[in-house]
C-alpha cells in the first residue's frame, strides 16, 4: 500500500476532507486541540463516521510513519503536526481522532 493509492480511496474520503477542511495550516481557527476542533465543530455531525471509519483504515494500514506524512501533509495539505498534541506519531493522531468519533457517538 502507498499514499498515492490511499490519496484516491472513496473510504478516505471524509478524513481526507477533515485534514483539509479543519487541520489546514491555520487550523488553530478553530480551536488549539483536537477536542477544541470537534466541540467547535458540533463534533463534526454527517461526516463523524466517515473520519473515524478513515482513521482506523489509516491506523491499520501497513504505512510507515513517513508515509502517513506523506500522504497527510503533502497529499492532503495538512498543517497540523504530532508534536502539536504531544502524541509523537501520526498513527497517535489517528487514535485520537478514532477516540473522539467514538466519544461523540456515545449517547
Amino acid at each position: 500500500m502507498d499514499p498515492t493509492s490511499l490519496n484516491k480511496s472513496e473510504d478516505l474520503a471524509d478524513i481526507k476532507r477533515f485534514f483539509q477542511t479543519y487541520l489546514h495550516q491555520d487550523w488553530t481557527i478553530d480551536g488549539n486541540t483536537l477536542e477544541e476542533v470537534f466541540e467547535n465543530n458540533h463534533g463534526l455531525e454527517g461526516i463523524r463516521e466517515g473520519i473515524g471509519t478513515g482513521a482506523r483504515i489509516l491506523i491499520d494500514s501497513d504505512l510507515t510513519e513517513h508515509q502517513l506524512g506523506i500522504l497527510l501533509v503533502l497529499h492532503w495539505g495538512a498543517g497540523y503536526e504530532p508534536e502539536d498534541e504531544d502524541l509523537g506519531t501520526w498513527r497517535g493522531i489517528l487514535k485520537k481522532i478514532k477516540r473522539l468519533c467514538d466519544a461523540y457517538d456515545r449517547p
